[in-house]
């Protein structure tokens, strides 16, 4: 019956029941592509011959660092508080900022968490190395654990430096404006058939700056070329960090990791942008058929716990809140 139906329906509604169109999420579009970026920093080092980041062994694999068994170092639970009070403080006083926050979750896979990671790091790299000083003497046996000894040889490093440099540069250039494009302001959800435009431009803006690098910490760079959005960077005091420590040598070949960066997230964006291709899945629509679909830019509804139970409950209609909270905890 169904199909006779369907036989006797004009070729028009015919193809817009058989339409399929897929349309990924833009939140991993960029998580992707980041990771694409900093797979090529790792690569430019060796193809330049220059030293890389310091390697930050674990404990059961460093060889040269010789543990103590302070028990008041070892099992310190208190770090994260120690930070929010001594940045806070130090914030207020240094910068005027009262916007003290926690570290960025890395630990966790967080949209953007590690470029905001990386420009927390630089912007106010000098209060993490008094910081971590202050942890290391204010103990009853003074000295660095493990954990503290690596942290330390990453702000002393130039090469680690310089790619949470170019990580945190893509991240207000192209990361931070990039998802605040897709997500809109909250009023209405953002249809992914509307961004045809900004996801077209997004590796001819990575190719560019992976050519010109220096463009991103020029004081006279027209916005059009720094910022995919064109509105100004979303955090001035890293650019003004990143000069000081560019003048102070801290940086080791900033320029060829900007590019290495930037040039491995375009190769991410090509590789995750197919459907606005032109002659893909997006642009082969007819106007009848783009008017009619709506695919949501974010997958934000199956996304962290309140996704899972929405998915969960999609699937077992006759579930309840405390089973799935049972099956989540097993």
């Amino acid at each position: 019956l169904g199909v006779e139906a369907f036989e006797h329906l004009s070729e028009g509604k015919q193809s817009l029941l058989d339409l399929f169109v897929f349309g990924g999420c833009c939140g991993h579009k960029d998580l992707n592509s980041f990771k694409y970026g900093v797979i090529a920093m790792a690569a430019a080092w060796e193809e330049s011959d220059q030293p890389p980041p310091v390697l930050l062994a674990n404990k059961a694999n460093d060889a040269v660092i010789q543990l103590s068994n302070d028990a008041d170092s070892a099992a310190d639970t208190d770090h994260q508080d120690w930070h929010w009070h001594f940045m806070a403080e130090r914030k207020k006083e240094l910068y005027g900022d009262t916007t003290v926050k926690c570290f960025p979750d890395t630990s966790n896979t967080r949209y953007q968490s590690h470029s905001y990671a990386a420009t927390e790091t630089i912007t106010y790299h000098p209060l993490y190395v008094k910081h971590i000083d202050e942890i290391c003497d204010g103990k009853v046996k003074p000295g660095e654990n493990h954990l503290e000894s690596n942290v330390k040889k990453g702000l002393e490093c130039p090469s680690t430096l310089a790619e949470l440099g170019a990580m945190s540069l893509y991240g207000v250039s192209v990361s931070w404006p990039y998802l605040r494009e897709v997500q809109g302001d909250g009023a209405k959800l953002i249809n992914l058939l509307d961004l045809t435009d900004l996801h077209c431009k997004l590796p001819i803006f990575c190719d560019h700056i992976t050519v010109n690098p220096s463009l991103l910490l020029g004081p006279d760079s027209p916005l059009d070329q720094i910022t995919i959005d064109r509105r100004p960077y979303m955090d001035e005091q890293l650019i003004f960090s990143l000069w000081t420590m560019i003048k102070a040598g801290d940086l080791l070949d900033l320029d060829l990791i900007i590019s290495a960066m930037f040039a491995g997230a375009a190769k991410g964006w090509h590789q995750f942008t197919t459907e606005f291709a032109i002659g893909g899945p997006f642009d082969s629509l007819t106007a009848q058929e783009g008017s009619l679909l709506f695919i949501p830019s974010m997958n934000d509804a199956n996304e962290g716990a309140l996704g899972s139970f929405h998915v969960h409950v999609h699937y077992k209609p006759s579930s309840t809140t405390a089973m799935f909270s049972s099956h989540a905890c097993s």
